[in-house]
């Protein structure tokens, strides 16, 4: 006796030879695409001071999300980078549960991040 019309062996067989006949009626969802903004900076002078370095972050991702703002979108992560003067190299990342859409709550999260992991030396560049 075949399978009655509602039992899950009849529509997976009835999918399946939909498929092969080149039949998808299953919606497209895209894959978004990753992208990468870079913004650095070289400071007018050497400083250990926080303030000064988030207001320079602050700078940076203002341009940021000037490009991301008319799209809509927001940040997914975000690594951070010094240079010393004498060359020291210091990163880290900060990744969101949600986009970042906004500089003030992006720059709060930054702010924990540097009194968590303080600075190798006076700092001369970043981004």
């Amino acid at each position: 006796m075949p399978p009655a019309p509602c039992s899950p062996s009849w529509s997976g067989g009835r999918k399946i030879r939909e498929l092969a006949a080149g039949f998808d009626d299953t919606p497209l969802y895209p894959r978004l695409t990753r992208e990468v903004i870079e913004e650095s900076a070289v400071l007018s002078s050497i400083t250990v001071s926080l303030e000064a370095l988030l207001v320079n972050w602050e700078a940076l991702l203002s341009r940021v999300f000037m490009k991301l703002a008319p799209r809509g979108m927001g940040l997914r992560s975000l690594a951070l980078w010094t240079r010393s003067w004498k060359s020291e190299y210091w990163e880290q990342s900060l990744r969101f549960k949600e986009p970042a859409m906004d500089i003030r709550s992006t720059i709060s999260r930054i702010k924990l991040l540097l009194e968590g992991f303080p600075q190798p030396g006076p700092v001369e560049r970043l981004g």
